[in-house]
């Protein structure tokens, strides 16, 4: 029973490292299903012991398996493809290391005794343990990453091959007995192998790279959904005030016929309070960038932040607006919630600079050691606010770099971008 369960939870982790893992019946049912079909297979092949049968459980079995997973049928059935290539390999492995061992010959492995067939069984289970758990934390490390070099973390099977070819080939050197047509029926197939796997990691490694572009852009829609709101309230709030100003004024001029100057007054103190609040201040002549800055401006007043914002660019830029205010925006926001958690002075400081067709971005503000700025500290960090990736796939964008640092309770970020021809 444990066997069945260990190759369910090995498969599964191999699985996942390129596909993304869904519920269907829920986690633990899933599970039970998974290792409900691993145990049927099991009882078949001991009930029909046929090597081709075998083989046609075990693939039945993984493709049960691959309906747990996400994906299209194509990256499926790829993913099914490299696992039983990985599963031969291990195997092809083990075989030529029995063979070596008990001075044997790899056709005749399967003709052996009880317990030497056990012990290759066992051999090939642990090196795809070993293997399928070095592979699941590889992909783990890398999964927030900005690229996935796929084919980096998965050079090993195409080496694994050459490997088990130079040991076949010199195998049957050192006994004299070299059989051609196997030669050649091994070289064709390790061949095959390994450009079904170069096609794969070609297509995986698009995915990850469409995916990540995706994830981007709907992380930008959703901010510029969330600025798009902030900016309708405010205008909402300005029609509001000049509707009422009206009736604001009658009830004035109302005060002052009737003498009640200290009323009077008040009224129009309370009308100049709701002004100075709706009205913009001008930072800059540029739209994009004094809309942020005022729509970020009202969440300091709010945290009770102070600021300081010295703004040098153009009112025309060669760099889209969206860009540059989901950049600003990001920069902001990280610096406003670092300030709420902060205990003390809080001051956020922001300079844009127009320098050599480019723009310098400076911001900084005061953080606790342990601030993870620019990344969230909630589990559900994709959805939550921006991080690294998204910055620097704008900055990507305009040919530019970024830095930032954590130094004596300041964190300061500098940003450099490109205008672009293309805009």
């Amino acid at each position: 029973m444990i066997i069945p369960i260990i190759e369910v939870i090995q498969t599964y982790l191999f699985v996942s490292c390129f596909l993304k893992r869904k519920v269907r019946f829920g986690k633990v049912l899933d599970w039970l299903v998974l290792i409900g079909v691993s145990e049927v297979g099991t009882i078949g092949n001991h009930y029909f012991q046929d090597a081709n049968i075998n083989i046609l459980i075990a693939v039945i079995e993984l493709f049960i398996l691959l309906s747990f997973f996400e994906g299209r049928v194509k990256r499926k059935i790829l993913a099914g493809l490299l696992y039983l290539v990985f599963a031969f390999l291990a195997e092809g492995v083990v075989a030529v290391g029995l063979s070596r061992a008990y001075d044997i010959r790899i056709s005749d492995m399967g003709n052996q005794e009880e317990a030497v067939i056990l012990l290759g069984k066992r051999y090939s289970r642990e090196i795809r343990i070993i293997a399928t758990i070095f592979f699941y934390l590889l992909s783990r490390k890398k999964r927030d990453m900005e690229k996935r070099d796929i084919q980096g973390q998965l050079l090993v099977i195409p080496a694994l091959s050459a490997v088990l070819l130079v040991i076949v080939t010199e195998d049957q050197f050192a006994r004299e007995q070299i059989n051609v047509w196997m030669e050649v029926m091994l070289i064709l197939f390790i061949l095959i192998i390994n450009v079904v796997l170069y096609v794969l990691f070609r297509r995986q490694e698009v995915y990850f790279r469409e995916e990540e572009m995706i994830r981007n852009q709907l992380k930008e829609l959703q901010y510029e959904s969330a600025h798009y709101r902030e900016l309708e309230q405010h205008q909402q709030e300005i029609r509001r005030i000049r509707h009422d100003i009206k009736n604001e004024l009658s009830g004035i001029y109302g005060y002052l016929e009737n003498g009640e100057m200290e009323e009077g007054k008040k009224e129009i103190e309370t009308l100049l309070q709701q002004m100075t609040a709706a009205e913009q201040k001008i930072f800059t002549a540029n739209a994009v960038v004094n809309g942020i800055l005022n729509l970020k401006l009202q969440k300091m007043e709010m945290a009770q932040t102070e600021y300081e914002f010295d703004i040098h660019i153009p009112e025309q830029l060669k760099i889209q607006g969206t860009d540059l205010g989901v950049l600003l925006g990001n920069l902001l926001d990280n610096a406003i919630a670092a300030c709420q958690e902060f205990q003390g002075e809080k001051k956020i400081r922001l300079l844009m600079e127009y320098q050599n067709s480019g723009v310098v971005i400076h911001c900084e503000n005061p953080c606790n050691e342990d601030t993870e700025t620019l990344q969230t500290k909630k589990k559900d960090k994709i959805n939550h606010g921006f991080g690294m990736g998204s910055i620097a796939q704008i900055v990507k964008k305009y040919d530019g770099f970024w830095e930032y640092q954590m130094k004596s309770g300041l964190f300061k970020v500098t940003v450099n971008l490109w205008e672009s021809d293309m805009i």
